[in-house]
């Protein structure tokens, strides 16, 4: 069995977000930039465990790119 616990003075959404939270070419850029980063570390470094992270790490960035649909 759960329960489910209701604030008693929830707080007020008038469904509004701010426009300087929605900047995409900030985040674009963020994000390329991570991927530049994540492919220098796995073709220049000589630690194994750390080229294998690169590499899933920039399986996932790939799939962002895909999903986002910037990929090239």
């Amino acid at each position: 069995m759960s329960y489910i616990l209701y604030d008693p003075t929830p707080s007020r959404f008038d469904g509004a977000v701010p426009y300087n939270r929605l900047n995409a070419n900030k985040r674009w850029a963020e994000h390329t930039y991570n991927l530049i980063i994540l492919k220098h570390i796995e073709t220049n470094t000589p630690d194994v465990r750390e080229k294998i992270q690169a590499a899933k790490e920039i399986l996932v960035c790939q799939k962002k790119d895909y999903l986002v649909g910037t990929s090239s």
